[in-house]
């Protein structure tokens, strides 16, 4: 029995470290606990994440080690990194990107 609640055994990536397919780039998850919002770029991310969990989309924050913001990673294979916005995204699977895309353009 697969132990993710998607079926889909985490979307290639393992619990604590995970990499973004075809990126080359290892990432980090982040807990996801209380935030203070310290910058525009922590509320935009907030509402981002907000808005993906809102419509089911599952979105786990994930550290960079070249950068000190924190990317967002959707549905296990688009990147979302700082600032946040549709053309931010990175994906291997355009017709997924295309989505999530859809999705992050919405956000105000």
């Amino acid at each position: 029995p697969d132990p993710t609640p998607y079926g889909h055994g985490g979307y290639g990536m393992t619990p604590g470290n995970s990499t973004s397919p075809g990126a080359g780039v290892r990432m980090e998850a982040v807990g996801s606990g209380t935030e203070t919002v310290t910058s525009d770029a922590d509320a935009r991310r907030i509402r981002v994440k907000g808005a993906l969990e809102a419509a089911r989309v599952p979105v786990e924050e994930v550290r960079v080690p070249s950068s000190p913001v924190l990317a967002l990673m959707v549905m296990g294979c688009v990147r979302l990194p700082f600032p946040y916005t549709a053309d931010a995204c990175e994906c291997p699977n355009e017709i997924v990107l295309s989505r999530v895309r859809q999705l992050i353009a919405s956000v105000q």
